[in-house]
């Protein structure tokens, strides 16, 4: 029983790390498509909503 759960661990840790570098991947491709076909005024706003997404981190501005 030992050995399948240690290879459900070792799956799931490799699914994961596949996950993630395909995310990054897709980001890449984003961001290069979008230098393309948008302003970089544009570009900086998207950045700042990935960076700081505004459910994790509130407007300070907006409290009281």
């Amino acid at each position: 029983m030992k050995q399948k759960e240690s290879e459900g661990l070792i799956i799931g840790k490799n699914a994961l790390r596949e996950a993630f570098a395909a995310g990054k991947s897709l980001q890449k491709v984003f961001l290069q498509d979008s230098l393309e076909n948008e302003s970089l005024t544009e570009l900086l706003k998207l950045c700042r909503k990935i960076r700081y997404p505004s459910y994790r981190y509130p407007n300070p501005n907006s409290i009281g």
